[in-house]
């Protein structure tokens, strides 16, 4: 199965790449929130940043990022121009660098082209994986140091010099679920040529604990450098479940202290395909136990936008030449699979039977069963596990 999907997505116009971080610099606390008075904001207290440094630019200069695996945002900040005083963004609103830049190009998330998935690589099947040839997602696993893979990186191919944090938030090692096909609209038949290369999917509809909170046809540009806004009867709908009271001052619901330890999920339903977001991981505190929900309802040209809160909870691969997208939700609510269950799971509701029941004849995006790779124990050789790599668009 595994190299089924290889062959899928290197037929498809991917390549398969590894990005040259060399290792783990340093480990070293964030700044603590206040005030603690939550579980909320004692548990994001905890975390920590990892300071790594790579080879990037033609002239393989060292720069060290400093990666936030546990934030809101999950973000990405360069060290070099401002040594260890860079702070990263938790609040989830952007993740643009500022004025850090590396070899003289900003980092923005501002499109979603010629990406980088940075995940775990490949591994040959039958020989051990050995410390020094671990990419840094592996290398974190075997130290211990994550449980999720959240960090992936942009790196267009024709300057290495320029780089994108892009997605967060899979978690690699638990994917089994197949991608479903979604097309794309082209940006300029809704947003114009000024909106660059952002891609505008359908949104149907919105459930809560699987079961329909709001429908409606909508169209919603993929964006990583912002929060996700909605239309408002979806807002309005999501608010009046929980309690959220309306502030006309500031144009949004605030909530009691009650949804930051709720274990209830929303579903984004996209052409059929589901992102399945923990409501907790979108909530923000806004003075003494008052907090509202990263998503808005400010919605520009009758077009939303699903954010880095949504979309880092998706696994997602583009596929720009044919306007689709294969998407997946990366979360998986109330239990984990159990272990008696079989390697590769698959909805035979989504079985790909339009290319002679061959997924290698149709080299399409559309419904492919996603193996769940082997996993190395720390009782036998090296606690690390591994899944497919990461993908960006070939040269030509």
């Amino acid at each position: 199965m595994r190299a089924l999907v290889l062959a899928l997505l290197t037929q498809a116009g991917f390549c398969f790449v590894t990005l040259p971080i060399k290792y783990v610099a340093r480990e070293q606390s964030i700044g603590v929130y206040e005030p603690q008075t939550s579980k909320f904001l004692k548990t994001i207290s905890y975390e920590r940043e990892l300071v790594l440094e790579a080879e990037v630019g033609p002239q393989k200069t060292n720069t060290e990022f400093l990666v936030d695996f546990w934030g809101y945002s999950n973000t990405l900040t360069s060290q070099n121009e401002c040594g260890k005083s860079c702070t990263s963004d938790h609040m989830g609103q952007s993740l643009n660098l500022g004025d850090v830049q590396v070899e003289d190009v900003p980092f923005t998330t501002l499109s979603l082209q010629n990406h980088l998935r940075f995940g775990p690589s490949e591994a040959r099947r039958h020989e051990p994986l050995m410390v020094e040839k671990m990419n840094i997602v592996q290398l974190l696993k075997y130290q211990k140091k994550i449980k999720r893979a959240l960090a992936s990186f942009l790196f267009p191919k024709d300057d290495l010099s320029v780089g994108e944090l892009v997605l967060g938030g899979i978690d690699h090692s638990k994917h089994r679920g197949a991608l479903r096909k979604v097309p794309f609209s082209k940006p300029e038949e809704h947003l114009g040529s000024d909106k660059g290369n952002m891609i505008v999917v359908a949104l149907d509809e919105i459930l809560l604990n699987g079961k329909q909170l709001a429908k409606g046809g909508y169209d919603m540009m993929l964006s990583t450098s912002q929060i996700s806004r909605l239309p408002q009867k979806f807002v309005t709908a999501i608010a009046r479940h929980f309690g959220g009271v309306y502030d006309e001052t500031v144009n949004s619901f605030y909530f009691g202290s009650s949804i930051v330890d709720t274990d209830e999920t929303l579903t984004f339903s996209i052409n059929g395909a589901n992102i399945i977001v923990p409501v907790r991981e979108l909530v923000t505190q806004n003075g003494q136990e008052r907090y509202l929900l990263s998503i808005t309802h400010d919605v520009n040209e009758n077009v939303g936008i699903l954010g880095m809160d949504i979309l880092k909870h998706a696994y997602l691969v583009i596929d720009y030449d044919n306007s689709e997208i294969g998407l997946a939700t990366a979360f998986r609510p109330l239990q984990e699979p159990l272990e008696v269950q079989e390697l590769a799971y698959c909805d035979p509701s989504t079985s790909d039977t339009g290319h002679n029941d061959s997924v290698l004849k149709g080299y399409s995006l559309v419904n492919h069963c996603i193996e769940e790779d082997e996993v190395i124990t720390a009782e036998d050789d090296q606690s690390v596990e591994v899944i497919a790599v990461g993908v960006t668009e070939c040269s030509d």
